[in-house]
């Protein structure tokens, strides 16, 4: 029996797992697909967060430095502002990784919208092969096995992975499909 996967790299992916994403290999008939919907305007919202994140963290960086060495180190609160300014330098360099990551990513998301708009066929969704609900998505690929499935709340697929519940929320739009399908489905399979 196979754990929950949780993969950032579809080259540490078993070989039936990797076949499902290669649009050049057709699926099988017992194969259920259901192709996550990428929109031009998805592609904004994240171009927006990534230009706004990036600065921002800079900002919060620059500052917080700024302030560290502006304290007066004979404060009796001096300890608690170097933690409260180490935070905020976590925070700024975290906001600056997360804006550099959309940013990042905004280019295979891009060739997955113009794929999408030219009618091509693509392998971003949520399959149901057996007893494996397999979701891949632009960052990471979840391989849940029926025996770690805990249900569904709210749209989010509720999974057992290394001993804690997990959870990930199926996509919010389908290709030539509405969603309470993949819900009904998942739901199904699931029992």
């Amino acid at each position: 029996m196979m754990d929950a996967l949780v993969v950032y790299d579809s080259a540490k992916l078993p070989a039936e797992i990797q076949k499902l994403q290669d649009v050049n290999h057709p699926l099988a008939p017992d194969v259920q697909f259901f192709e996550e919907k990428f929109t031009y305007a998805d592609l904004a919202k994240q171009f927006l967060w990534g230009v706004f994140l990036m600065p921002a963290g800079v900002l919060v960086l620059v500052l917080s430095t700024l302030m560290l060495f502006a304290i007066d180190r004979s404060s009796a609160s001096y300890d608690s502002m170097v933690n409260t300014l180490f935070t905020a330098d976590a925070v700024g360099f975290i906001m600056l990784v997360g804006g550099f990551w959309l940013l990042q990513s905004l280019r295979s998301k891009y060739q997955l919208v113009r794929r999408q708009q030219q009618g091509l066929a693509g392998r971003h969704g949520v399959f149901l092969v057996g007893d494996l609900l397999v979701y891949h998505s632009d960052s990471a690929t979840r391989v849940v096995p029926r025996a770690s499935f805990k249900g569904m709340k709210d749209r989010a697929v509720q999974f057992e992975h290394e001993g804690q519940v997990k959870s990930f929320t199926l996509p919010a739009a389908l290709v030539g499909q509405e969603t309470q399908s993949l819900d009904k489905a998942v739901a199904t399979w699931g029992n």
